[in-house]
């Protein structure tokens, strides 16, 4: 039987988008007390996801970068 509750891949995009409405909404005094609350508290578990997902990528590159050791990267060498 498969779980009701799937969990989806996490969408960087999408929660970053979500984010920042959450903050022109809360800079534009567009909530009720309550509804400050819970998306300030969606606000901070989006962040804490994000950055996360950032520092893993960043990790996933370095160890990339690290395999592969020393690139090239002067362009007009690339071009001979």
């Amino acid at each position: 039987m498969a779980n009701s509750k799937e969990t989806k891949p996490f969408d960087f995009e999408a929660s970053l988008a979500r984010l920042e409405d959450i903050a022109d909404q809360m800079e534009k005094n567009q909530f009720k007390m309550d509804e400050l609350v819970s998306n300030y508290k969606e606000g901070i578990e989006l962040l804490v996801r994000c950055r996360s997902f950032l520092t893993s990528s960043e990790l996933l590159i370095k160890n990339a970068m690290n395999e592969l050791g020393p690139v090239e990267t002067d362009v007009d060498s690339l071009a001979d």
